[in-house]
């Protein structure tokens, strides 16, 4: 949330089945944060008749990838659980 908020993107409550798809020092004024359904899956091939490889960033982590590399957007098939202490609020997280 963080992360997505620092790029102009929208907090999602958690119950909403969602994920958003924020750019990151975009250069144009249209380029607007995208929220869809946890069952959408995206696909994006990158093309360039100025390089031949990319820097794909997620999460983090950072790889080099060919030009013409088609890339899968997708929830993942597994969840992960997260311990909270105490009573959890999310409007409290919020403040």
């Amino acid at each position: 949330t963080a992360y997505n908020l620092s790029v102009g993107g929208p907090i999602l409550h958690p119950a909403c089945h969602s994920f958003v798809i924020s750019p990151v020092a975009a250069h144009s004024l249209t380029m607007r944060p995208l929220v869809l359904p946890d069952t959408a899956e995206i696909q994006i091939r990158i093309r360039s008749e100025r390089s031949s490889s990319f820097r794909l960033a997620v999460d983090g982590e950072s790889l080099s990838l060919p030009v013409g590399t088609s890339l899968k957007i997708r929830k993942a098939g597994h969840c992960v659980k997260v311990v909270l202490r105490g009573e959890h609020d999310f409007a409290c997280t919020l403040r």
